[in-house]
């Protein structure tokens, strides 16, 4: 469980300090994840821009100045979406625990798939920092078998209604890869 807290922490901090990173970024359009051997397609709205981080994950933001980001995690050591469906909630809490949102509330595991037969697991959590609406979302999935991802975001409830569409976009673009 280690190697979770390790990778909700990474998250974290690429969903933070991405923008203050000069870091060399893509553009928006198909992109084949993971890099090294890929089992998905995703693309990214127009505007959109993208850049591995040194983990491996995706980290994906709009190219404006709203610090709207979010991650795309691989969850080695998951078998299992009876053991992914578990770990929802405390990846959630741990991103709420690690952006020091408080008041946080955890809604119920949702489940649903996508147009390219990709079934989803997600859960929301609301809460305050600094007297600001806080929201995490947490949305996992699994394109080939054995192999589950995690799509993360954890910023403002302004931001987070700003791009609800472009994040529903990105989900429904998920394709498994043969």
């Amino acid at each position: 469980m280690h190697t979770m807290k390790y990778r909700l922490w990474h998250a974290l901090l690429a969903l933070t300090c991405i923008s203050f990173v000069g870091v060399s970024t893509s553009s928006a359009g198909k992109i084949k994840f993971p890099r090294d051997e890929p089992t998905f397609i995703l693309e990214l709205p127009e505007g959109w821009q993208h850049a591995p981080d040194k983990g491996g994950n995706l980290d994906c933001h709009p190219s404006d100045d709203s610090e709207y980001t979010m991650s795309i995690l691989f969850l080695k050591g998951l078998s299992s979406e009876k053991e992914l469906k578990a770990a929802l909630p405390k990846i959630a809490s741990g991103m709420a625990e690690a952006a020091k949102i408080k008041k946080f509330e955890l809604g119920d595991i949702d489940s649903s798939k996508n147009g390219n037969d990709v079934r989803f697991m997600g859960i929301r959590g609301d809460g305050k920092v600094e007297g600001v609406d806080f929201v995490v979302l947490v949305h996992a999935f699994q394109p080939q078998k054995g192999k589950f991802y995690a799509i993360i975001t954890a910023g403002s409830k302004r931001a987070d209604d700003k791009y609800e569409k472009d994040y529903d976009a990105i989900t429904a673009s998920i394709e498994p890869l043969e």
